[in-house]
């Protein structure tokens, strides 16, 4: 459980537990952690989304992300962002939200023309521009297709077999 202002949280890893990092900092970096295995790989809570969440590793959590209140939240900068192993295939090769409906349940061939058809686009416009419509999200537009730290992942699935 993180909190504060101007935190630097990187290198960690957390895996087989609950919940992995409670993150309710600002102004904060979490990067080259990986979440391994947890019921909840990462909650943010916090309502200001001035934190950096870059080159982590979110594999085979039962649930990646769960957002409090608040506004969209962008876990990349400057090119970096997460590797999401329960990433779907098929759908938008420049981003993946692990806390939208579409990018995380829907994991059927044809997927990615539902999310790219034009009613997908009218009901996310209709979303982001209604009073009270909008959802909490993490997007991440830059998502890893390799992780960062793949021999910490391939040490802890050897264990989980063993």
């Amino acid at each position: 459980d993180i909190s504060g202002t101007h935190s630097y949280v990187a290198g960690n890893t957390l895996a087989n537990n609950g919940r992995g990092i409670l993150g309710g900092t600002d102004q904060s970096l979490y990067e080259r952690n990986v979440l391994y295995n947890n019921e909840l790989g990462f909650r943010t809570g916090t309502i200001r989304p001035s934190n950096r969440v870059i080159k982590n590793d979110f594999v085979a959590n039962d649930k990646p992300v769960e957002v409090g209140a608040g506004p969209l939240r962008i876990w990349n900068y400057d090119g970096e962002g997460n590797y999401w192993s329960q990433r779907p295939t098929g759908l938008r090769e420049d981003s993946y939200s692990p806390t939208a409906r579409l990018d995380t349940s829907l994991r059927e061939p044809g997927v990615g023309t539902l999310v790219s058809a034009p009613a997908t686009a009218i009901l996310d416009t209709v979303r982001e521009t209604v009073a009270g419509s909008r959802q909490s999200e993490i997007l991440d537009t830059a998502p890893r297709s390799k992780p960062v730290r793949p021999d910490t992942i391939e040490r802890l699935e050897t264990t989980d077999d063993d």
